[in-house]
């Protein structure tokens, strides 16, 4: 479903991913609990309590589902439903894609230009191969997260483990930077 289907803009707008969901909890709890005013103790303990309340909710959300999924007459869609929205196969492939377009279409300068937001690297002092080389490494790295990282945790853990994986991820995303304000929960979430 998700390679026919997937990176639809609209129905992120509509159905949004779990891990964005949880994100934007995360994002919301970092801006209200993670303040620079606050001893490291206390934020520690707050990032403590946030990365436990969010990965708690995700699995007693993840075991709702499945017992919902397991009882009611087609019920096993709305599992299905969740599954393709927490895992990303098409996303990936786009990136590589259209980098191999630009390349194509206008040589190493449209490629850097294709890569730059795909890639930390200084794209303006890429050669084709290195152009090459930051699409396929940043694609690779999103089938990681997207794919195998989502379809290990639900084939050890059913729904509840993919949901816990939707979890970290959101987290990661929201507090994964390290900067001053958010090194407490940084510090949690890494450690957990």
């Amino acid at each position: 479903v998700e390679a026919c289907l997937g990176d639809l803009r609209w129905l992120d707008r509509v159905l949004p991913r779990p891990p964005a969901l949880l994100a934007g909890a995360a994002a919301w709890a970092d801006r209200r609990l993670n303040r620079i005013e606050r001893s490291d103790g206390s934020r520690r303990l707050r990032g403590m309590l946030t990365v436990g309340v969010l990965a708690g909710a995700a699995v007693a959300a993840g075991a709702a589902v499945t017992i919902v999924s397991r009882t009611a007459a087609g019920g096993w869609l709305l599992e299905l439903l969740i599954l393709s929205r927490c895992l990303d196969l098409r996303g990936p492939w786009t990136g590589m894609r259209e980098t191999a377009s630009a390349l194509a279409r206008g040589g190493v300068e449209e490629g850097r230009k294709t890569v730059a937001p795909l890639t930390d690297r200084q794209a303006w002092s890429l050669d084709i191969h290195g152009v090459i080389r930051a699409a396929v490494e940043h694609g690779a790295a999103r089938l990681l997260t997207g794919l195998v990282a989502p379809v290990l945790f639900y084939a050890l853990f059913a729904l509840p483990g993919l949901l816990l994986w939707a979890a970290a991820a959101g987290m990661r995303r929201v507090i994964g930077h390290v900067t001053l304000p958010r090194y407490c929960l940084l510090y949690t979430s890494r450690r957990g």
